[in-house]
């Protein structure tokens, strides 16, 4: 009698907390998303976009969490840190790792660049991505990651402290920040080549790491760089660019649903990320007016030097992929160029 009590009990027991205790959340995904770029800003706006629309298209089975400004791990770390998992998903600075991306940057080769119009940013970023299908040697560069979106800056703008810069012999002497291949050109006349991605641009600068750096007008916004420098040249140096990635496993757990609908999010935060950051243009070239610095355009003989100076990259770039066995970099390089060319047509 006893017994049947107990379990009488046991049962009313189990009832009401049923009726009284909220209902256990479905478990969640979280994923990640470490990035360089200030929090809505540039790129991230579309980024940002992106998540809360994933989770509600998902019905809440993904969590997106954020970590703009480097504040999960530096830049540098972001490729061992996405394959490690410590991040799921991140921006790569494709010219601050070249040595592990040698064939995606092909796309930052001084002087091999898309036009500086909006339409052409855009169109660039397709290109790419339609070369990582096409070619297998760019998809073995992304080993333990997803290759999901390729975006290309704004141009490369120089900008100097104390002394005017606008032809490749004003390098010497000059500690100059920036990644990529047109670092080379620094090196090449006589200056000091310092690794430095966009957000270490003020600080750099500020402190004497760095005399003149390579950043984008839209960065040079997002940085007040019209704070710590006096000298604006505006000739494009190409862009620099961020290749998408999310860790392998991450994304090969995703169901064929889910990674639908991942990818049509995505399509439009690429827009939006773009569109964003062509605006903050107008924005860094305002706000470096105001500040009565000087903003040089560039005259013929100096495009004519600064294209005589990239020769010898675009030969070294090759040079380097062939030392290191890296498979066909001709029909890389000559794919980039007949894009190039069909896009200006």
């Amino acid at each position: 009698m006893r017994t049947k009590y107990v379990l009488f009990i046991s049962i009313i027991i189990v009832l009401i907390a049923a009726l009284v205790l909220p209902a256990s959340a479905p478990a969640q995904n979280i994923l990640r998303w470490a990035y360089s770029m200030p929090s809505k800003r540039s790129q991230s706006y579309g980024w940002e976009w992106l998540g809360p629309e994933f989770e509600k298209r998902t019905n809440g089975r993904y969590k997106v969490e954020y970590y703009p400004g480097e504040t999960l791990f530096k830049m540098a770390a972001a490729y061992d840190s996405v394959v490690s998992n410590v991040a799921q998903i991140t921006n790569l600075s494709a010219g601050q790792f070249e040595k592990r991306l040698p064939l995606t940057n092909v796309a930052l080769l001084l002087t091999l660049d898309f036009p500086n119009v909006l339409k052409a940013r855009i169109a660039c970023g397709y290109a790419v991505m339609e070369m990582y299908q096409k070619f297998p040697q760019i998809q073995e560069e992304y080993k333990g990651l997803k290759l999901f979106g390729y975006h290309q800056l704004n141009p490369y703008i120089l900008v100097s402290k104390k002394k005017e810069v606008y032809l490749p012999e004003h390098f010497k002497g000059l500690k100059v920040g920036g990644t990529g291949s047109k670092m080379k050109v620094v090196s090449n006349y006589g200056g000091a080549e310092v690794t430095q991605v966009p957000p270490d641009a003020y600080m750099n600068l500020d402190k004497g790491v760095v005399d003149a750096c390579f950043v984008s007008w839209s960065q040079c916004w997002d940085y007040k760089l019209w704070e710590a420098v006096k000298y604006f040249y505006n000739y494009s140096f190409g862009g620099g660019a961020f290749a998408m990635a999310m860790n392998l496993d991450t994304w090969n757990g995703l169901s064929p649903e889910d990674q639908k609908i991942f990818m049509e999010l995505w399509s439009k935060a690429y827009v939006m990320g773009i569109e964003y950051n062509w605006a903050e243009i107008e924005k860094g070239v305002k706000a470096a007016t105001e500040a009565r610095s000087k903003i040089k355009e560039p005259t013929a003989e100096e495009i004519a030097a600064w294209r005589k100076a990239a020769t010898p990259i675009i030969d070294g770039w090759l040079k380097t992929c062939k030392d290191n066995k890296v498979k066909d970099p001709e029909a890389i390089l000559a794919d980039w160029q007949r894009r190039i060319a069909a896009y200006k047509e």
